[in-house]
């Protein structure tokens, strides 16, 4: 399964080509940029729901939420990718991940705020919730879930 940056101007029938080869959704990365700019992202989330059944995924930090949260709460379907949590963005993400929104959550070597209190509160909202580190913080964190 992958993600794909498109365009606003990708065809129907080039998403259809994608999803035979396991693309499964769009990303928006507001790290590093991509193909289309955050001011297309409710447009292309529905596009691409009503036609495939895909998400958008997008790849940013927690505290950058607050700014997105009342498009990002009515998108058909979302994932948040790569996050990096923090204690500014942490009540935003919980609301999103209570009406359904899919995380990943990173970089926990950053975090200003206690991590098994926000992984076990992320998990309690019925999250699909992947949690990737290479450090100890890692195995700490599963542990207390």
């Amino acid at each position: 399964m992958g993600m794909a940056q498109l365009p606003m101007a990708v065809s129907n029938a080039e998403i259809l080509d994608l999803n035979k080869v396991d693309v499964r959704g769009v990303r928006f990365n507001r790290k590093r940029g991509g193909s289309e700019t955050i001011q297309h992202l409710e447009y292309m989330a529905r596009r691409i729901f009503g036609l495939i059944g895909w998400h958008v995924e997008l790849y940013m930090g927690a505290k950058d939420l607050s700014a997105l949260h009342p498009t990002l709460l009515s998108l058909p379907a979302g994932s948040i990718d790569h996050l990096e949590l923090s204690k500014q963005g942490f009540p935003w993400l919980l609301k999103l991940v209570e009406r359904g929104a899919r995380v990943k959550a990173t970089k926990f070597g950053r975090v200003d705020f206690d991590i098994g209190s926000a992984l076990k509160a992320l998990y309690a909202a019925k999250s699909y919730l992947n949690v990737w580190h290479r450090s100890a913080l890692y195995a700490r964190a599963t542990i207390l879930l």
